[in-house]
């Protein structure tokens, strides 16, 4: 059987009291870690390599807690120490945070996990890494982790510490991309202790928005504010601008026309093709502290300019543009049924509609890859369904998706999507022969399959896009139902009045259910 060298340690455990390679070493002759003793077990020059790991080898005290390494070839290994704390959620675009402590013994026996970055074409062929030992380890935005060698534990003797950065622009790379990097030579070598890190990388792993708004942007000398991103930036953007002219918290402007006047101007360049933010008089606002969704609405946050390009959009992932897709969809879809819709508004809503849904059919069709052909569409397409919701706004699907996404932190077009057929359906349920008869007819002939199933037919061919999950998996637990609910009716009335049918807690706490 295959196996990495990550899954060999977590596979060996911590339970073994000793391990050689080339040659057996039995459990009497381990000592406990520090002791040289171990070393001298095994003799210079001998052949092989000798491994030592278990439950009294190689502990080491930090100042956050116990961590546990092994020994191998007469240094002392660790692996994937932290040295910060998760970078994600609310400590994005921030100063990183020290680790939470632990109390128990961590392992230390295999590499964490290296920052977000492109990973196509980023390796050599198929021979050139096999040559070079490149390694593929998993990434994420909890990254901050380092890693020790050391020929000594606790043994009296100062050492030389050397702290080794790896290369790759700031935007790529690991500390544990290739063999070579590893520590254990030139730690044995030179009797120094070796560490290597991974760190943040690329624009989400230095844009530092600690500072940003009120005098520190005063200060800065600056006339304008430029968005570059997805709707996430473009909203935070949207509220550094008010922020920066009026002071304050963000949370003092919640709701509907509180910005007294015009805001610092913003030029918005999207990169993402779904939220539609840079022509939305919204921005919506994660409050941490309550794990909710604020929104601030004020057709003052409306960008004073937008640029298009698809060009940006060629580095987004698959997941992320076809959940950005689907979003734009939902816009495109709940802005068409809302009782604030008109003629001028429905008219960029089945514009959008169609793009998309013919774009996804063709990604059905030909592959994942032949979203590059499709970049003007979808992003034309959400600039459409932008302007569509921008004023007539969005409903109950929206509504439903802000407790999943202020608590369980699910990406804004993925939640979004978990409740696109099932409200629809109970729409089409509870009031048939309103506007939402014109939309059915309208997606049938888009989808070319009868009126009474198009939800059953978006429901196919989104999956083919993005598999829709049981709200459980996202970590919802049952007892959470009814209170999402009542959440979204005691906090969500702007958008539910603007729902086909205004649902009661007790209808969502239904699709709640049927869903979980």
């Amino acid at each position: 059987m295959h196996m990495d060298r990550r899954q060999f340690v977590k596979n060996l455990g911590l339970g073994t009291a000793s391990l050689s390679m080339g040659s057996l070493v039995t459990a009497s002759s381990c000592a406990p870690s520090g002791d040289s003793s171990l070393k001298q077990n095994v003799k210079e020059g001998e052949d092989g390599q000798f491994l030592f790991i278990g439950d009294d080898i190689a502990i080491a005290q930090t100042e956050y807690g116990k961590v546990q390494g092994y020994l191998l070839n007469h240094v002392y290994t660790f692996l994937g120490v932290p040295y910060g704390a998760d970078t994600s959620g609310k400590n994005r675009f921030m100063p990183p945070q020290k680790p939470e402590p632990w109390t128990d013994v961590r392992p230390a026996v295999f590499y964490g996990n290296t920052a977000p970055q492109r990973m196509e074409n980023r390796w050599p062929n198929n021979y050139g890494t096999f040559a070079d030992h490149w390694n593929y380890w998993d990434v994420s935005e909890d990254c901050l982790y380092l890693n020790v060698w050391t020929p000594g534990i606790a043994d009296g003797k100062k050492r030389p510490v050397l702290v080794w950065l790896h290369g790759g622009g700031f935007t790529n790379g690991s500390g544990i991309e290739q063999d070579g990097y590893h520590g254990e030579n030139i730690s044995r070598e030179g009797d120094i202790v070796f560490c290597s890190i991974n760190h943040r990388l690329g624009p989400i792993g230095f844009s530092d928005l600690s500072g940003v708004g009120g005098e520190a942007y005063k200060d800065s000398g600056a006339d304008f504010i430029v968005a570059l991103g997805g709707g996430s930036p473009m909203d935070v953007a949207k509220a550094v601008g008010v922020t920066a002219k009026y002071g304050g918290s963000i949370t003092e402007y919640e709701g509907a026309h509180k910005v007294p006047g015009k805001i610092v101007p913003l030029i918005a360049i999207p990169t993402t093709a779904g939220t539609g933010s840079e022509v939305t008089a919204f921005s919506v606002i994660t409050d941490h502290s309550r794990d909710y969704k604020l929104t601030v609405f004020s057709y003052e946050l409306l960008p004073a300019y937008a640029i298009l390009d698809p060009e940006l959009l060629t580095s987004a992932p698959a997941s992320v543009a076809a959940a950005c897709g689907i979003d734009a969809f939902i816009h495109a879809i709940e802005s068409y049924v809302s009782p604030k819709a008109t003629l001028y508004t429905q008219m960029f809503s089945m514009k959008a509609m169609e793009m998309i849904m013919e774009g996804f059919r063709k990604i059905a069709k030909h592959g994942e890859a032949f979203r590059m052909n499709l970049l003007d569409d979808f992003l034309t397409a959400s600039n459409l369904a932008g302007i569509a919701f921008g004023n007539a706004g969005t409903g109950a699907v929206h509504a439903m998706s802000y407790p999943l996404s202020g608590v369980y932190h699910v990406t804004h077009g993925e939640a979004n999507y978990q409740f696109l057929t099932a409200v629809f359906a109970k729409y089409q349920e509870l009031d048939p022969d309103g506007r939402i008869k014109e939309l059915n007819s309208f997606l049938s002939n888009v989808l070319e399959c009868d009126a009474d199933l198009v939800y059953v037919e978006i429901g196919k061919l989104l999956d083919q896009i993005i598999a829709r999950k049981p709200l459980h998996e996202y970590g919802m637990r049952e007892e959470e139902i009814e209170s999402f609910a009542k959440t979204v009716e005691e906090t969500q009335q702007r958008l539910l009045n603007q729902s086909y049918v205004k649902l009661t807690w007790q209808q969502m706490a239904e699709i709640y259910k049927e869903l979980y």
